[in-house]
């Protein structure tokens, strides 16, 4: 049976007999109320490197509530994984959320504990995961495509997706289904850098003269959503003013894929630009460290913007069709600025569907508008504060 069946199954489950084997199947597993007892903790997170980033502070606060719980990680993004593998008291699994009968095996292979808790931020399957487990309270987001799709009927308690609150605040309204002490202001995402990560960045920056101003650039983007991408020649130029009005050495990061975005961004550099290109040669915590070594990140909305962000580097970020409210870099908005062109079309991307819908006769105006000059007087205003 496909994850769409088995949505339309649990949409109308209510109204057949089988509900009232549910409802069994509710009582035995637990009545829908907060233990009071939680010893078993399970996080089910949106794969995203920069989702990842944004769910630590919920694992900070579920740590300070829960003393002593363990916690249990299943996510599909391997790069998101690697945010987590440094936290301490964390299991991390990885798994692709094939279908219900991969999430069946993936439970009796595992040996997963009965959770007493269970935050879902996942698709159907990740909440299907949590009652195959028999979670005690599932608390999870619904949303009418994308993730939990139509998954309330395996919820102990739901709450709806807000797409215009941002991503920290947002996940931490998920312990408010189960809590009502949520510190404001929130704890910061943060990522732990282990010493090999530390040592890592510093060997490949090692050609760099200490002190001198390094800019990290970011000129990707995930495959699927490549629109969120501002132009390479753009960034070519931006990194051509910096080297020549502070010296700066610039720093290339992205993953393997970006590389024909890179070779754009190569021919278009001025003769002589200082550049160390690591496209495709750093795991997620080396280039975490890396930025942690940068002076200023420049990127399009991506996961390192949120490392560098993350590791306290200043970040000048370029928007096109996504919602800054939701997607900034977190912290104080004096260190990081949001570069955009407001149009009344945007923003048109859809969130946690991984599509873009630009209805502007000119393809993407939003990144269009946005020039190299805005860019740089944005860098310019970090750097000389």
């Amino acid at each position: 049976m496909s994850q769409s069946h088995l949505a339309r199954f649990g949409r109308k489950l209510w109204q057949t007999p089988l509900y009232a084997l549910w409802k069994g199947y509710r009582i035995l597993a637990g009545s829908g109320e907060v233990p009071t007892d939680v010893h078993e903790i399970l996080l089910l997170p949106v794969g995203g490197i920069g989702n990842v980033v944004l769910i630590t502070p919920l694992i900070e606060v579920l740590r300070a509530a829960y003393p002593g719980a363990r916690f249990t990680v299943v996510l599909r993004s391997r790069g998101g994984a690697e945010v987590l593998r440094t936290f301490p008291d964390l299991t991390v699994h990885e798994f692709d959320f094939a279908g219900p009968a991969a999430v069946g095996r993936f439970v009796q292979e595992h040996h997963l504990p009965r959770f007493d808790l269970a935050f879902n931020l996942e698709t159907f399957l990740g909440a299907l995961l949590a009652a195959l487990s028999r979670t005690r309270c599932l608390v999870s987001f619904t949303y009418s495509f994308g993730v939990t799709a139509h998954s309330d009927f395996l919820c102990c308690r739901t709450r709806p997706i807000d797409i215009r609150k941002d991503e920290v605040r947002q996940y931490l309204d998920l312990f408010r289904l189960v809590r009502d002490d949520v510190p404001e202001p929130p704890p910061a995402p943060r990522l732990i850098l282990s010493p090999k990560d530390e040592q890592y960045a510093a060997e490949v920056l090692d050609e760099a003269p200490e002190g001198s101003m390094r800019i990290g650039l970011h000129i990707g983007s995930l495959p699927q959503v490549t629109e969120k991408r501002w132009a390479a020649e753009r960034f070519a130029e931006v990194a051509t003013a910096l080297a020549g009005a502070c010296g700066a050495l610039i720093v290339l990061l992205g993953s393997r894929g970006e590389e024909e975005t890179r070779d754009r961004f190569r021919a278009a550099l001025g003769a002589g630009v200082p550049l160390i290109d690591l496209i495709g040669r750093c795991s997620v915590r080396q280039t975490a460290a890396v930025l942690h070594r940068c002076t200023l990140f420049i990127g399009n909305d991506s996961g390192p913007m949120h490392l560098a962000a993350a590791v306290g580097t200043p970040v000048v970020a370029v928007f096109g069709p996504t919602d800054p409210r939701k997607n900034a870099p977190w912290g104080d908005q004096a260190h990081h600025v949001v570069v955009r062109e407001d149009l009344p079309c945007s923003p048109c991307y859809k969130p946690y569907s991984g599509r873009v819908v630009c209805t502007n006769p000119v393809h993407l105006e939003c990144l269009e508008r946005v020039t190299a000059g805005r860019v740089l007087q944005a860098a310019r205003s970090i750097l000389d504060a």
